[in-house]
């Protein structure tokens, strides 16, 4: 090896490095993009030993002036990072978007984090019409944004 690998990912790297070389790939240009990506976790994320989302999400940012074909190039080794860790029988996270911009993990709530407010919207916090009008058109717009279907 021609680098050496500091982050948590360390071990992993290099034995994906050292398959590689064993199945009679070169492996040199993708162990300098490799070493790049340790770098970038050693700065940003020195205590995961697996690679997660919101990783893989900051890694695909795009760079000043880069171009589309080695930001794709960047993204591949780590989807093959992924691969190799998960056939290891460990979790990671399998980037499957070449996005350049950071886009955050979409939380879709529970069935019950959707019940426990429209429990407490349908108790009655006044006597005033006006108040009560406000309530229903919030709870209204509450099930149409979280949608009909769960609630029943």
């Amino acid at each position: 090896m021609t680098y050496i690998f500091e982050s948590g990912l360390a071990h992993h790297i290099e034995g994906l490095i050292q398959q590689k070389r064993a199945d009679g790939y070169a492996y040199n240009s993708e162990e300098k993009l490799l070493k790049r990506f340790d770098t970038f976790c050693v700065q940003n994320y020195p205590k995961l030993t697996t690679v997660t989302y919101e990783m893989a999400a900051k890694w695909s940012e795009a760079r000043p002036g880069e171009g589309d074909a080695y930001h794709n190039r960047r993204m591949s080794i780590v989807k093959v990072l992924s691969e190799y860790i998960l056939s290891l029988g460990q979790e990671a996270y399998i980037p499957n978007f070449f996005c350049k911009a950071y886009r955050p993990v979409l939380y879709i709530p529970s069935k019950e984090e959707v019940k426990e407010p429209l429990q407490k919207m349908d108790i009655r916090t006044s006597h005033n019409s006006e108040q009560f009008r406000l309530d229903r058109e919030c709870k209204l717009l509450f099930l149409l944004y979280f949608g009909f279907k769960w609630i029943h």
